[in-house]
C-alpha cells in the first residue's frame, strides 16, 4: 500500500481544485481533510507499535512501510477499516438518535449496489442536528494487528483503543488518546486553526489557515451523488484511482460528522466504484456478524468493510495480506458530538 499524499502545507504535493468546480471540492476544503487525515495518521502510526503492519505493507510491495491503516479504513472496499476503515453507515450527530428505517425497506444484501443503497437509506433515517463550533466530534475505534514471524521479525500482536476528539468548528485543538493491553497510554494533540494560524505548528510557525480546513463538522460538503462523486475524485491519489476514492469516502464516513444527506451521498457515490465484491458472511473483531464489501487494493491484499445485516450500519473493516496477518478495526463509537475534550458519550 502506498502512503497518503500530503497536503502542500506539510511538505507534500498540493491537490488542486478546478476552476468552476463545486466549492466543496476546492483547494481549501480538500486540503483540510487531507491535513487532518495526515495529522491523525502520523500520530496513530507513531503511537501504536506497528512493525507488523509496516512489514505487511513491505511484503505487499505497494509502497513505503508507513501505512498501517489506523482508524480510517475505507468504507467501500471494504471500504477501510481506516484504513477507511475508520470506519458508520448511520453516522449520526449523536450515537443515540432515532432508529434506522424498517428492515422491509432494505433490499436483499446480495450485491454491492444493494448493500450501499441500504446503507444510504439507513443514513437518511438518522436525525439531523447541528453541533456548535465550540463542541467536539468524538470517535472510538478498536484496532487489532497481527503479523506472524517473518524474515527474522518476531510475531507481533497489537490491540489498541483509539479515541479522538476533533473540534467541530476547527477552532480548538483536540486529542487522540491511544491505549491498549501491554502498552503505555499515549496522548497527541490534533490540529486546529487558532486565531487564523495552525496549532500546534507543523513545520513553519505562524502558518495561516482557516477553521474550515480542520473542522470535524462540514455541512458545506456535497449532498448529491454526483457532487460527492466529484469530491471523492479530487481526493489524494495513491495506488489505484478507485481505491483512493474508497479511502477518501471511508475517512469522511468515520472521521467527520456528516449530515444524513452527505452520508447517503457518500454511499451512493461509492456504489459506482468498480471492482468491489460482496462477502456474504463476515465478523468484525468485536464478534459482530455482518455482510462485507471487499476491494483488492494491491496484490495479496483484501480490504473489507463490514455492515450490520439488519441495520446496515458500518461495523468495522478488515485488511488482510496473503498469509495469517491482518489489520482489523471496529467502530466502538461512531462520530458523536460532545461538549469538551475528554468527554465521552
Amino acid at each position: 500500500m502506498t502512503s497518503i499524499k500530503q497536503p502542500a502545507e506539510t511538505g507534500g504535493e498540493p491537490v488542486h481544485g478546478e476552476r468552476g468546480a463545486d466549492p466543496a471540492v476546492a483547494d481549501g476544503a480538500l486540503a483540510g481533510f487531507e491535513a487532518r487525515l495526515l495529522s491523525e495518521l502520523q500520530t496513530v502510526v507513531a503511537e501504536r507499535a506497528a512493525p507488523a503492519g509496516q512489514e505487511a505493507a513491505r511484503r505487499a510491495g505497494g509502497g513505503p512501510a508507513g501505512r498501517v491503516w489506523p482508524s480510517r479504513l475505507a468504507v467501500t472496499g471494504a471500504v477501510s477499516a481506516a484504513l477507511a476503515a475508520g470506519v458508520a453507515v448511520a453516522l449520526a450527530v449523536t450515537s443515540t438518535g432515532a432508529g434506522t428505517p424498517p428492515a422491509r425497506h432494505f433490499a436483499p444484501a446480495t450485491t454491492v449496489a444493494a448493500i450501499l443503497d441500504n446503507a444510504a437509506l439507513a443514513a437518511q433515517g438518522e436525525p439531523a442536528a447541528t453541533p456548535r463550533p465550540g463542541q467536539f466530534i468524538y470517535t472510538k475505534t478498536i484496532l487489532a494487528t497481527y503479523e506472524p514471524r517473518h524474515h527474522g521479525y518476531p510475531v507481533e500482536r497489537v490491540r489498541q483503543t483509539i479515541e479522538t476528539w476533533t473540534s467541530a468548528g476547527g477552532i480548538h485543538p483536540g486529542l487522540i488518546l491511544t491505549s491498549g493491553p501491554g502498552t503505555k497510554t499515549s496522548r497527541a494533540t490534533t490540529l486546529a486553526c487558532v486565531h487564523g494560524f495552525v496549532y500546534p505548528a507543523l513545520i513553519l510557525k505562524h502558518q495561516r489557515c482557516t477553521a474550515r480546513q480542520y473542522a470535524g463538522y462540514r455541512p458545506w460538503l456535497p449532498t448529491t451523488t454526483a457532487g460527492m462523486l466529484a469530491y471523492l475524485d479530487k481526493g489524494p491519489r495513491d495506488g489505484s484511482h478507485a481505491q483512493s476514492m474508497i479511502e477518501t469516502g471511508y475517512y469522511l464516513l468515520t472521521g467527520v460528522d456528516l449530515t444524513p444527506a452527505q452520508q447517503a451521498a457518500v454511499y451512493r457515490a461509492l456504489a459506482q466504484v468498480p471492482g468491489l465484491t460482496v462477502v456474504p458472511k463476515v465478523t468484525d473483531i468485536l464478534g459482530r456478524a455482518g455482510v462485507g464489501i471487499r476491494s483488492r487494493p494491491a496484490p495479496g491484499f483484501t480490504w473489507t468493510a463490514i455492515f450490520d445485516r439488519t441495520t446496515f450500519k458500518l461495523l468495522g473493516a478488515d485488511i488482510e495480506p496473503v498469509g495469517p496477518g491482518y489489520d482489523r478495526t471496529a467502530m466502538a463509537v461512531q462520530p458523536t458530538v460532545v461538549n469538551k475534550v475528554g468527554q465521552r458519550p
